[in-house]
């Protein structure tokens, strides 16, 4: 099962009802944060994990549909860091049960807005989807304090070695 921590902002567009369906499976990053944000004026959700801090870019527009919406872009991001396909397999059938919380973790979510602030330096006064891929894959390759100076991506690419 697959629980992600929306903030207040975001759980007011209703991404998902709370499944409260119990599911023996765990995904091997764990649980994530999501919040929504404006790139020159385009709803954007952007999503961290909780553990490895590794971003995923989510577009802010079909809330009844973000929990599909979200395992698929991450499906992606981690086809992008090379992993195997039958460990991505793994990790998006553990994923088949959404559960939409209320964020819990302030140390999150001071990364998150770390996060916005380097997109929206980035960006420009139009921001296009086409782009989600390249801002998550950076945000995800740049080192973040809270995690020691680490970068997401090797931190989420090491939790799954310690599967092999």
């Amino acid at each position: 099962m697959l629980v992600i921590r929306c903030t207040q902002k975001l759980l007011k567009k209703n991404p998902g009802s709370e499944n409260f369906q119990e599911d023996t499976l765990v995904p091997t990053l764990g649980g994530w944060h999501a919040n929504l944000v404006w790139l020159a004026h385009s709803p954007v959700v952007l999503c961290v994990n909780d553990n490895s801090l590794l971003a995923v870019l989510v577009q802010g527009r079909n809330f009844p549909h973000f929990g599909s919406a979200f395992r698929d872009r991450l499906t992606q991001r981690l086809r992008r860091l090379g992993l195997f396909e039958a460990t991505i397999s793994r990790e998006r059938a553990a994923m088949e049960i959404i559960q939409i919380q209320p964020s819990n973790s302030r140390s999150v979510l001071a990364s998150m807005n770390d996060f916005v602030r380097h997109l929206k330096f980035r960006g420009s006064d139009r921001f296009n989807f086409a782009d989600a891929d390249a801002l998550g894959d950076m945000l995800s390759e740049m080192p973040v304090g809270a995690l020691k100076y680490s970068y997401p991506v090797e931190v989420a690419v090491a939790a799954f070695s310690k599967l092999a």
